[in-house]
């Protein structure tokens, strides 16, 4: 199989998920940026690396192998504002809040599926994710091509090591969500890798 391999920071804090008014603060941090012919991809990468936003992404099939096509300039806008403005450019996504964690998903019915054959309790992050992604394309197709994360830089980092639990009986998405626990520094990426020409699932942290 092939994988993509990920810069992973050595460690970093847990801490439960995010009240209403801890959503809203989020979702109301200004932020500044330009880009031109960009992909939301393009976008979810610089509010998480300038504006350290911890938010989790899944590529629309649509835009899979395409070029970037978002223009956007905004200036001391919310969070809330650019997700809203790539919801109006792109309207097969949407956001909110899963599980106390912020995604910015396609609105795609397979990931409203529910997964009533699988659950898991207290294994590592990584593990879980190769379980849970693996139940997936054992039941349909379109989560065949789905890469399984790898590891890369130590081993042994949070990232990939705390133990999290995934309830019996939720939607796809709740699961994916449920793989970050209550870490909120903790990513999940689901992204068009053109090498392979398959998507593939990607952890990350943003500090």
């Amino acid at each position: 199989m092939i994988y993509l391999f990920l810069i992973v920071m050595l460690g970093f804090v847990v801490q439960p998920g995010p009240d209403q008014s801890g959503a809203e603060t989020i979702l109301n941090r200004k932020v500044s940026m330009k880009l031109d012919k960009a992909t939301v991809y393009d976008v979810v990468l610089e509010l998480r690396a300038k504006y350290s936003v911890t938010l989790s992404f899944i590529q629309s099939n649509r835009s899979y192998g395409k070029i970037g096509d978002l223009n956007l300039n905004v200036s001391n806008r919310t969070v809330r504002e650019v997700l809203e403005k790539i919801k109006s450019d792109s309207p097969d996504y949407t956001y909110g809040f899963t599980e106390g964690h912020l995604i910015l998903y396609p609105n795609e019915p397979k990931y409203q599926r529910v997964v009533d054959f699988f659950s898991a309790t207290k294994k590592s992050r990584f593990d879980l994710t190769y379980s849970y992604l693996d139940a997936l394309r054992s039941r349909w197709p379109e989560f065949k091509q789905v890469i399984s994360p790898a590891k890369k830089g130590n081993p042994k980092a949070l990232l990939f090591t705390e133990h999290v639990s995934i309830r019996p009986k939720g939607k796809i998405l709740n699961g994916f969500a449920q793989i970050l626990g209550n870490n909120q520094f903790a990513v999940f990426s689901i992204i068009y890798w053109e090498k392979s020409g398959q998507p593939v699932f990607v952890l990350d942290v943003v500090l």
